[in-house]
């Protein structure tokens, strides 16, 4: 497991439905899926890590606004290691929240409707969006 501060500074971060990743100084893109932060990627020689970061971000910034609506409302609705747990039962059944509240399967975990609601809601926005 890599420490981000192993690694210099960090120079981006973004959120994604399954993991966070993060640019770092030193060159080395890591990746966290809710159980620590492990060496992902790497710069390829000769790029610059904060050109490359900046670039990234900015492809990531560029995204429509309800992505990152439903970025937002699943990291509300629950941590990282459950992440993409809740976001494959989302997108299976956007319309259905309460099916989805009941079928994830995690009984010590504690998932809240309303965070589920919005979940599929920002879902539903985030598809609709795709469509046009």
């Amino acid at each position: 497991m890599a420490r981000l501060n192993e690694h210099g500074a960090e120079l981006a971060r973004t959120e994604y439905s399954d993991c966070r990743v993060a640019v770092m100084s030193d060159g080395a893109v890591l990746r966290n899926q809710g159980n620590g932060w492990k060496r992902w990627k790497r710069v390829k020689a000769g790029v610059d890590p904060v050109a490359f970061a900046a670039k990234m971000l900015a492809t990531y910034d560029a995204r429509p606004t309800e992505f990152h609506a439903y970025m937002k409302a699943l990291a509300a609705a629950c941590d990282l290691e459950h992440r993409a747990q809740l976001n494959a039962l989302v997108d299976q059944m956007p319309e259905d929240p309460d099916a989805v509240w009941s079928i994830f399967d995690d009984p010590g975990y504690d998932l809240q409707i309303e965070d589920v609601v919005r979940c599929c809601q920002a879902r539903q926005m985030l598809v609709d969006a795709n469509r046009q």
